[in-house]
């Protein structure tokens, strides 16, 4: 992944900040149109796309994972994401952490199209030997056979193990479609439900 990260970064060297962004924005403004697609051939076909695809394949939980370097740019996925540039997503702040790296993991989240639970985790790739932030790896994992473990999970005759997140979203409703995105209700009552 870092070899990635630092050929973007040698194919930048020299550029002025200001042209660094515009040419990011114009690709991220045309994203969606097939103008883009020899970048995009460019990316998924690149050894460390190739790398990731194979872990992938090798943990089949491993939805997806994209590589970007410093400056949020993509430079390497297992499929193509949805946008080029990561800073504006949810992730980024927590790895970018104002330069040192962190790591985030988010809540358990629904995907309607797979009918899948899944986290999302990103991590900093940090340059060897100086420890600086020079990009980051996130990854969606799919935890539906955990989460689908707690829907089947009794105590005794009547009992039910139940996942809730902070905000009292049901993570694993019993015998519930997942993606209606219940609530617990606050009264503290785990068998009553509402919107």
């Amino acid at each position: 992944m870092a070899d990635a990260v630092t050929a973007a970064q040698r194919s930048r060297r020299g550029l002025d900040d200001a042209v660094i962004t515009a040419k990011l924005g114009k690709i991220e403004s045309t994203w969606e149109t097939p103008q883009v697609d020899p970048l995009v051939k460019e990316i998924l076909s690149s050894p460390t796309s190739q790398a990731l695809r194979h872990h992938r394949e090798a943990g089949p939980r491993i939805l997806k994972i994209l590589v970007a370097d410093e400056t949020g740019a993509t430079v390497a996925a297992t499929d193509k994401p949805l946008h080029y540039v990561q800073p504006n997503e949810p992730y980024w702040q927590a790895v970018y952490a104002e330069g040192r790296g962190g790591i985030y993991v988010s809540g358990i989240r629904y995907d309607d199209q797979t009918k899948a639970n899944y986290l999302e985790i990103g991590a900093p790739v940090l340059e060897e030997g100086t420890r600086r932030f020079i990009g980051a790896v996130n990854a969606l994992v799919d935890v539906t056979g955990l989460v689908s473990r707690f829907q089947r999970e009794a105590i005794g005759r009547t009992a039910r193990i139940m996942l809730v997140q902070d905000d009292g979203t049901l993570i694993s409703p019993l015998n519930l479609d997942p993606s209606l995105r219940l609530k617990a209700d606050e009264s503290g009552d785990p068998t009553s439900l509402c919107r």
